[in-house]
């Protein structure tokens, strides 16, 4: 009995440390459990005090087109008047240079055929109170009738050069319009990133917050402008191109006819 007395004290000894021992550690993890629970707790406090401050900051539905044009600021009134000046010179450009307005067909063989016949009272009534580039040249060429075919296309090219070069100046716009528009859209460009990056400098709580959010979303407003110029260029340029063909095809049938008209109006040594 009294062998196993110390025997079991020392067992009791051991199993009270032991207990100690699991109680002390499971405070300790309670304890870094209710820590971490609470660095968790404070962590989301700041994501959503974070995240209420960038609403407040950052378009949070979609944007439309009309409010991204009203970011332009003073940059929205010339790309308006570039807009507005391009759709009139196209539509005015389609109205006007057509090769069956400028140089009717119907009217080119009527006045050959009174040529061929010498009836020239008959072409010359064809071709009066009319404004098309035919008409206008083929009356220059009939007070030169009996000339030389030099002289009598040299007086009908000269008397289409005006006309020739109002339609050019007209159809030139769209290239000009082409060329600046998007020079002042990365003007707005330009100008807008420079007023971000300054708000940025500016404001001190961007450094905690998501600032590349905010700059980016300012980006992406300033480069509109730029978006807006290449809208309005790329299609003016696409109708300059257009336009300055299809006057060319006008002018080659000009001349090819008036190397034709100077010819037969040579031969005529009066009316008949």
């Amino acid at each position: 009995m009294k062998t196993k007395l110390p025997l079991i004290l020392l067992a009791l000894a051991f199993s009270f440390l032991t207990i100690h021992a699991v109680a002390q550690d499971s405070g300790d993890v309670s304890g870094a459990t209710v820590e971490q629970t609470s660095d968790a707790s404070q962590g989301s406090a700041m994501s959503e005090e974070t995240d209420s401050l960038l609403e407040g900051l950052l378009p949070t539905q979609e944007i439309t087109v009309l409010e991204l044009l009203k970011t332009t600021g003073v940059f929205f009134y010339p790309l308006a008047f570039f807009s507005i000046w391009m759709v009139y010179l196209v539509i005015a450009n389609f109205l006007i240079v057509q090769e069956m307005r400028l140089v009717p067909r119907g009217l080119q063989r009527k006045v050959m055929d009174c040529l061929h016949n010498g009836m020239v009272r008959d072409a010359e009534e064809l071709v009066a109170h009319r404004g098309d580039l035919l008409s206008q040249m083929l009356q220059s060429g009939l007070t030169k009738r009996g000339m030389e075919p030099s002289i009598i296309e040299t007086a009908m090219e000269g008397s289409v050069s005006r006309d020739l070069t109002s339609l050019r100046n007209r159809i030139r716009r769209l290239a000009d319009i082409g060329n600046l528009a998007p020079m002042v859209g990365l003007l707005g460009t330009v100008w807008g990133m420079i007023r971000v990056f300054q708000g940025v400098s500016e404001d001190t709580t961007s450094l905690v917050m998501n600032w590349s959010s905010i700059l980016a979303n300012g980006v992406a407003q300033a480069m509109v402008t730029t978006v807006a110029g290449l809208l309005i260029g790329i299609p003016s340029l696409f109708f300059y191109y257009y336009f300055r063909n299809k006057l060319a095809n006008v002018v080659g049938h000009l001349e090819s006819v008036g190397t034709e008209f100077a010819v037969l109006l040579s031969g005529r040594r009066g009316d008949q």
